[in-house]
């Protein structure tokens, strides 16, 4: 496989690969990840003066979509996979409305690359 995504915990105690060639594939162009949007907090309104003072800025949270398919050698294991990135997901927002539990991250990693990419999961829809 040319890259690597997984979705999982960050202590790593739940795992699941969504581009492992047998039971869940990326489609082509299937990863959408566009930059984020920048908030900024200008001041400086004045009468004697021109331009602004950028005072803050900030990230907005990124939108990750992937468009996969999930197959399976028999209904079972198919059930099997879906539940187990429903559970994830489920996780994630578990995780990020009332802290309990632990992060879920994405994680994205091209061949040979030196490291992965960690996206922070909020919540999700399979």
């Amino acid at each position: 496989m040319a890259w690597t995504f997984r979705l999982r915990t960050a202590d790593g105690s739940s795992t699941v690969n969504l581009h492992d060639g047998t039971k869940s594939f990326i489609n082509i162009d299937g990863f959408w990840a566009p930059p984020p949007a920048r908030r900024r907090v200008v001041s400086g309104a004045n009468f004697f003066r021109h331009g602004e003072d950028l005072v803050a800025s900030r990230y907005e949270n990124r939108r990750v979509s992937l468009h996969l398919q999930l197959a399976g050698s028999n209904t079972t294991a198919l059930v099997n996979t879906v539940q187990d990135v429903w559970d994830l997901l489920r996780k994630a927002e578990l995780y990020e409305t009332q802290r309990l539990g632990t992060r879920v991250q994405l994680e994205y990693q091209w061949e040979n690359a030196a490291a992965p990419v960690y996206f922070n999961v909020l919540d999700g829809q399979l």
